[in-house]
């Protein structure tokens, strides 16, 4: 059953010829969807050029056992086998599993794999589901792990498959898998709902986790449904990167809030909260004219607002500068033009300022110096 649907799923996704990558752990997840590849691999239908990659986070003294262990697997089922070490930025703010997955995500997506294949189950997406309930998500947030990421090449066959069902195939072929330790620590939040809340839901709910699962399903369909809406709203706003807003306070607030969701995600951003998605269409459409708007957005990039349209500017932070006894150097000033979205050219007249308003709600600081041959 377990391998009918894995072939069904690589059938309707993947090409025959493609590349494609499997993110191995060891783990008892990972461990069964080497098997099932390896297996995949003989059909002459599917042809898929199959090889397996370990991620060392350098966060367990167990790391390089495990990088020996995927090896000797590989090795014994004929698939080729790279292990890769990543660095893990503790200080990011984002907590010790977000930054690994951060490092662990860019590490894959570098690749040139045609589709990278990750061995989340179901129990993965049900804990994923609630962890984002908690921390007040919105649909996209709630929409879980998408079976089929085509922006970023990722695949997951095994997302309507329970962890139970992949243990007892693992006994049944006589499998062996790693344990990582961090596993049992209740101290990271997934690991609490793993084995702390989930357990205490299934003794009155048996199908909790499955039930779940569903609900993500719903929710991603619904996120999808919102993008779309977002598109079409957008639509006649958009002009060359940049949102025309009065057109965009006709809107309702929550398609206008929709629609700078959608419009901050397709530059790639990181999606803000509501709070500061109400912030952000309130200074721009209930702003005087006369305000300057500029929003953070994330680091170093900013929302501004400059003749009825809305754009995003990149604007590094600059070092101190003794402005009063030096010019800013080429440097400093580069700023200026390093914009994912500049405003639109405007005839200005200098008179000899020392400082001077910029249309785009910035202030150019200048400083006469003598000029020597």
């Amino acid at each position: 059953m377990l391998t009918q649907r894995l072939q069904q799923f690589l059938n309707s996704r993947i090409q025959p010829g493609q590349k494609v990558l499997l993110a191995l752990s060891g783990g008892l997840d990972s461990r069964v969807l080497l098997q099932l590849l390896a297996q995949a691999q003989g059909d002459a239908q599917l042809d898929i050029q199959l090889s397996a990659l370990y991620i060392n986070h350098g966060l367990s003294p167990n790391a390089d056992a495990w990088a020996a262990f995927c090896a000797a697997e590989c090795e014994a089922l004929g698939v080729a086998f790279t292990s890769q070490q990543v660095e893990v930025d503790r200080d990011s703010g984002l907590g010790v599993e977000a930054s690994a997955r951060q490092a662990r995500y860019a590490a894959l997506l570098a690749t040139d794999a045609d589709h990278i294949l990750l061995a989340h189950h179901q129990d993965d997406q049900a804990e994923t589901l609630l962890l984002q309930l908690i921390r007040g998500s919105g649909s996209k947030g709630l929409a879980a792990m998408a079976s089929a990421d085509q922006q970023r090449r990722l695949l997951r066959p095994l997302l309507e498959t329970s962890r139970s069902e992949l243990e007892a195939y693992a006994q049944q072929q006589g499998l062996k898998w790693v344990e990582d330790e961090s596993n049992g620590d209740t101290h990271y939040d997934r690991n609490f709902c793993r084995h702390q809340v989930l357990p205490l839901l299934e003794q009155r709910f048996p199908a909790v986790k499955r039930n779940l699962a569903r609900s993500a399903s719903h929710l991603a369909e619904s996120a999808e449904l919102l993008d779309e809406l977002a598109q079409l709203d957008a639509a006649p706003l958009l002009d060359q990167g940049r949102l025309h807003l009065p057109p965009l306070a006709l809107l309702s607030e929550a398609r206008a809030r929709n629609v700078l969701r959608w419009w901050l995600a397709s530059f790639g951003l990181h999606m803000p909260g509501t709070r500061r998605l109400q912030e952000m269409r309130k200074q721009l459409l209930e702003a005087v004219a006369t305000a300057t708007v500029k929003v953070l957005v994330q680091q170093d990039v900013f929302l501004r607002r400059f003749q009825d349209y809305a754009y995003l500017s990149l604007e590094p932070s600059l070092p101190q500068a003794p402005w009063l006894n030096a010019a800013p150097s080429l440097h400093e000033m580069a700023f200026l033009s390093e914009s994912l979205m500049l405003a639109p050219q405007t005839e200005l007249h200098w008179q000899g300022e020392t400082e001077w308003d910029l249309p785009a709600n910035g202030r150019l600081l200048l400083q006469q110096v003598e000029a020597r041959a």
